[in-house]
């Protein structure tokens, strides 16, 4: 139904119909974990948007204290009583649990260090899609 809608409002055409892996969907949807999250949730906020001061050697592995503004765009954002969940979803074909977390550990960190003035961080949620499969 979803594609269909998409398909019907131009938001998605049929030749990229094929990129999608409807199986990367489904498995996630049907995650226990996920799903709980999901309804634990008083709010769900999608490809949400941020911009935050910070400063440059909190993202660069440098020293520098100088301040710069960065702009990032969350996947998905769970509101549970005042804290979120930061979801991120990804398809890095990597099956080893630790070196997924040690690839993606530092775009995590840096959501929640722009995030902190606007939210309580509960958790980061690193999706793989093909980890899950």
């Amino acid at each position: 139904e979803q594609i269909d809608l998409l398909l019907t409002t131009g938001r998605l055409q049929q030749d990229e119909l094929s990129l999608i892996n409807l199986e990367h969907i489904f498995n996630l949807l049907n995650n226990p974990f996920f799903i709980e999250q999901i309804n634990s949730s008083t709010e769900i906020l999608k490809e949400q948007q941020f911009f935050s001061k910070m400063q440059s050697g909190e993202i660069f592995e440098n020293n520098t204290t100088e301040q710069i503004i960065v702009f990032g765009v969350c996947d998905l954002i769970l509101v549970q009583e005042n804290k979120i969940i930061v979801v991120d979803y990804k398809t890095s074909k990597i099956k080893n649990e630790n070196k997924l977390i040690e690839k993606y550990k530092k775009q995590l960190l840096f959501y929640s260090k722009a995030m902190r003035g606007n939210f309580n961080i509960k958790n980061l949620i690193l999706f793989d899609f093909d980890f899950f499969v």
